[in-house]
């Protein structure tokens, strides 16, 4: 067994700089390069595309995200009891696995910061978030630097997600080498029909060649995603690999919520990161919206429709199996009409 580490400091690239509300841009770069205009036209998501986050937990008190926290209502809220018999006592909203309870709050923030761009309500301060309808199930299994106990928790995280309907699995994590436990987890996730999306890693380079997992398993049913800048080109850290990485998706400079004071600032919206975590999350919501537009597509569906729609980037071209980087427009109208399977 090997620890497994999210894609944080010495992977994920973070330090927060001094910004302030005013300054946080209600439209981002990342709203246009994915052409979220077009893609609120056919839906703005809906409990079909429920993300089954497996990071740090989630700040599910902040308003703009307990009403897509996900409900377990098959548990009654407070009766410390394991009333729909799943094996985890009173699981209303997820489960920490790292600690072994039934609060899956936020250890460092990393899961905030990814969420809060995933699935954050509109709002006068900040943006909404690239799938404001969906629903996330909050999965904790790292610590507050970052870590987790053992791989177990991440496989048993991913069975907890097969079993209580989830539809996309984010995966912001690294280790060197495969698991046969972890590869079994995922392959039983493709037999629920869930589509798997997993972050390239932040070693700057090719994973072709690389012992980097999960990014490295290739199935039917996964999708591995680079981080990419504003002219589609990769950020500096991504890794890359063109029989390994499906696309790319915006990396840098997103604006999320940090629920930590740092360095003399207060918790709130800042427009910062770097890495590949941001990108596969960004992925992940675009699938939630293709789900939630067409909740009959396979996950097999889904992420042809991704790998179909990428907008071109010579940057990419000998980096990705696609040469492109994702384009939610274009995959919602696919969705809703088909013709880029045909």
């Amino acid at each position: 067994m090997h620890f497994l580490k999210w894609l944080a400091p010495g992977l994920f690239i973070f330090s927060i700089l001094k910004a302030h509300a005013e300054k946080v841009p209600l439209n981002p770069w990342y709203h246009k390069t994915l052409d979220l205009e077009t893609a609120w036209k056919y839906t703005l998501g809906n409990s079909n595309g429920l993300i089954a986050l497996i990071d740090s937990g989630i700040d599910y008190k902040q308003t703009f995200l307990e009403e897509g926290v996900w409900q377990n209502l098959k548990e009654k809220i407070g009766n410390n009891r394991d009333n729909d018999k799943n094996g985890f006592k009173n699981d209303v909203i997820g489960w920490n696995f790292d600690l072994d309870n039934n609060k899956p709050m936020d250890a460092s923030g990393h899961g905030t910061w990814l969420a809060s761009f995933m699935i954050a309500r509109p709002g006068k301060n900040h943006p909404t978030g690239i799938c404001p309808g969906c629903e996330i199930m909050p999965l904790r299994i790292f610590d507050e630097d970052g870590y987790t106990k053992d791989d177990d928790v991440l496989v048993d995280a991913i069975y907890y997600a097969i079993d209580n309907g989830a539809k996309i699995i984010n995966l912001a994590t690294a280790s060197e080498g495969a698991d046969s436990e972890l590869k079994k987890a995922l392959i039983e996730a493709g037999k629920h029909d869930i589509l798997v999306l997993a972050a390239a890693s932040n070693d700057a380079e090719n994973l072709d060649n690389a012992d980097t997992y999960p990014a490295r398993y290739q199935f039917p049913f996964m999708v591995t995603v680079a981080a990419t800048r504003q002219n589609g080109n990769l950020t500096s850290n991504s890794n890359w690999g063109k029989k390994t990485v499906h696309f790319g998706a915006p990396g840098i400079d997103l604006v999320a919520y940090w629920r930590f004071a740092e360095d003399g600032d207060q918790p709130g919206w800042f427009v910062d990161g770097e890495g590949t975590s941001d990108a596969v999350a960004m992925a992940s919501a675009v699938a939630g919206l293709i789900r939630s537009k067409n909740p009959r597509l396979k996950a097999t569906e889904v992420k042809q429709i991704m790998i179909n729609t990428v907008t071109p980037s010579g940057y990419l071209k000998n980096k990705t199996i696609t040469g492109g980087v994702i384009n939610a427009g274009a995959a919602l109208k696919c969705a809703a009409d088909l013709k880029c399977l045909k």
